[in-house]
């Protein structure tokens, strides 16, 4: 029982790594966008 439990949880930590590093990359990818957009205004 425990040894499933244990599989469950390092299951999800998984995902919740996999989804944190997508997540910044999106957000690293957004704002480099807006400061080629700020930066062809100028």
């Amino acid at each position: 029982m425990p040894c499933s439990i244990s599989k469950v949880h390092k299951t999800s930590f998984i995902i919740l790594y996999f989804f944190s590093i997508t997540f910044s990359f999106f957000l690293l990818t957004k704002i480099k966008k807006e400061n080629e957009n700020t930066h062809s205004n100028k």
